[in-house]
């Protein structure tokens, strides 16, 4: 079953529902918010290799992607029935820390600032 709700106040409701976040996307630009969101609090993600590559993340059991329809659709059928992974979310949130420290590296508050006085020299 597939439902769309629109924007919504609080996602953590919906995420506390999930087997897997998929993130089907073809064109993009910037950091992957939902998806770094979804992966922070233990959802096993499928996303396209486009999302992977943003914020340099690498294919692992609980992230992956695929570089056909194909391949996209059995990576969300086998993460879906891969029960080891989505039913333990501390399992899930401890294979995900070092593709989120890397998210905090690159795209932290400090960076950014860091990158804007590096452009406008402060």
């Amino acid at each position: 079953m597939c439902v769309i709700v629109g924007e919504m106040e609080d996602v953590r409701p919906w995420y506390e529902n999930c087997r897997v976040f998929i993130a089907p996307t073809r064109f993009a630009a910037g950091l992957p918010l939902k998806v770094c969101n979804a992966a922070a609090v233990g959802i096993p993600v499928v996303a396209t290799d486009l999302i992977l590559t943003e914020p340099g993340w690498q294919r692992s059991p609980v992230l992956r992607s695929g570089t056909s329809a194909a391949d996209f659709a059995r990576s969300c059928v086998e993460a879906y029935d891969n029960e080891a992974v989505w039913r333990d979310p501390r399992a899930t949130q401890l294979d995900l820390v070092n593709q989120l420290d890397l998210v905090n590296k690159c795209f932290s508050r400090s960076v950014f600032d860091a990158q804007l006085e590096r452009i406008f020299g402060a």
